[in-house]
């Protein structure tokens, strides 16, 4: 049980039982696999290129990341996910 739930201000609220503190954790860690290994996700992308970057500082290999290259292609990869989405919202509001 954590410290916090002593308080009469936290019992009254009830917002920080054992089971919340459960359930948030696990959301956190969700949000944190999803965004830490799913390439559409800015997470994921620094975190690759700080690894080569380290590898590269580590090892001495002349590995190069083209960065215009490489926000062309996200950007590409962004507006792709856009329009996906604007065709879904419109499938849905003709629907109706």
């Amino acid at each position: 049980m954590s410290k916090v739930t002593g308080s009469k201000f936290y019992q009254y609220h009830g917002i920080f039982s054992e089971i919340n503190e459960l359930r948030a954790s696990l959301c956190l860690q969700r949000a944190w696999r999803l965004c830490r290994y799913d390439p559409n996700y800015i997470m994921c992308d620094r975190v690759i290129t700080r690894s080569i970057h380290s590898i590269n500082e580590d090892y001495d290999f002349n590995v190069t990341i083209d960065d215009t290259h490489y926000e062309i292609h996200r950007l590409k990869q962004k507006q792709k996910k856009f329009r996906a989405e604007v065709k879904q919202t419109r499938e849905f509001l003709n629907r109706k």
